[in-house]
């Protein structure tokens, strides 16, 4: 979880500058995305990938996960992080 934790973190940020009214630019300075144009490509790849909806989401199921881990949830530790990875990996809903 420490591996992923961290850029799941930076995501969740700029989910809430972007929801607060920053531009990507500005939001990705405040998460600490490195300035070189692949990052900044991933980054806003990723965020387009999750949606505002699901990078609101993020802290929680970081915590609940972490939680989880710690003792909190009788579920094997290698599900619990299978279960936020299917969480991340679905395709963004789309309103139609």
């Amino acid at each position: 979880l420490g591996a992923i934790t961290s850029q799941l973190r930076k995501l969740a940020n700029i989910g809430r500058l972007l929801a607060q009214g920053h531009s990507e630019g500005s939001a990705m300075d405040s998460a600490g995305i490195p300035k070189f144009p692949a990052a900044r490509q991933n980054a806003a790849k990723q965020v387009r990938h999750l949606g505002r909806k699901r990078l609101a989401q993020l802290p929680d199921w970081l915590v609940e996960t972490n939680m989880g881990i710690k003792g909190r949830n009788p579920l094997p530790n290698d599900l619990q992080l299978e279960r936020l990875i299917v969480k991340l990996a679905r395709p963004r809903e789309v309103k139609g």
